[in-house]
């Protein structure tokens, strides 16, 4: 009785003996999976049927983890970084890493990256797909990121106003709304006190450019601006103002400094004036 072994699918792998005439086989598995066999036994004058054997193969690590990190956002013609570092194998195996890029805005060559991270340059506008690949030595694990590449964009002009000098217990409007971008970004303006009586105990940051400030005491004011277009950083400015005496109160303190000096009887008609 001899027998015929045939491997039908799975991981390619050699039997041995060599010569495969035996019952019993065996093989070296290349990585964990399924893999299916055929055998026929026969002699001279007839052969069996063929029977399926199946073997799966485990591994001895279980599967890593792939993390090719959050989307990114990145200027055309400006360097970014494709990181995997927070891939992991459970258990602490080392892991081997491959970056391929999925698809692209235009057909372009891209030579695989062996790299845990490494950093690239692309010019062409438009979304790129990327896929993080990485293995324990027996089992695999992916994970994608896409890449949006945008034009370099455009800081935006700031432009704060404040009025000069106000009277005491007037309401106060710090206007930012001049302020343009000329890429059309949407932009956030965060308002912050740096001199004067406090009127803010913390930063305002808001989607509007303005600021309203109400019943401002005597002093001198100073704010500043940030305004965020979400791509160039951050940018401020500056706006300062004055808080003074009403224009009645300081005309009737001149009348009775001009009635002082005619009379002499400065203690009484100041004492009356505070008396109202």
């Amino acid at each position: 009785m001899q027998f015929e072994w045939r491997q039908e699918s799975g991981p390619l792998v050699s039997l041995k003996p060599t010569d495969v005439r035996f019952s019993q086989v065996s093989f070296i598995p290349s990585e964990p999976g399924l893999y299916d066999f055929t055998v026929i036994a026969y002699n001279s004058r007839k052969s069996s049927f063929p029977r399926k054997v199946r073997i799966e193969v485990e591994s001895p690590l279980p599967a890593p983890l792939a993390n090719a990190g959050p989307d990114l956002s990145a200027v055309s013609g400006k360097p970014f970084t494709l990181n995997g570092s927070l891939s992991r194998q459970p258990g602490g195996a080392s892991l081997t890493y491959r970056w391929e890029l999925a698809s692209a805005p235009f057909a372009m060559v891209f030579e695989p990256l062996e790299q845990k991270s490494t950093q690239l340059t692309l010019t062409r506008i438009g979304v790129y797909k990327f896929v993080l690949t990485v293995n324990n030595g027996y089992l695999t694990a992916s994970d994608e990121l896409l890449v949006r590449v945008h034009p370099p964009n455009s800081p935006p002009n700031i432009l704060l106003s404040a009025p000069g000098k106000v009277s005491e217990g007037d309401t106060v409007v710090l206007d930012a709304s001049s302020t343009t971008d000329e890429d059309g970004d949407r932009l956030s303006f965060r308002f912050r006190q740096l001199e004067g009586p406090q009127m803010l105990s913390n930063t305002i940051t808001s989607d509007e450019p303005y600021l309203l400030l109400e019943h401002v005491q005597l002093g001198t004011y100073s704010f500043e601006v940030t305004v965020e277009d979400g791509l160039s950083g951050c940018f401020t400015a500056m706006a300062s103002f004055e808080c003074v005496r009403g224009e009645d109160q300081l005309d009737r303190g001149v009348d009775i400094l001009r009635i002082e000096k005619e009379t002499g009887l400065s203690g009484l008609i100041s004492e009356v004036s505070a008396k109202g």
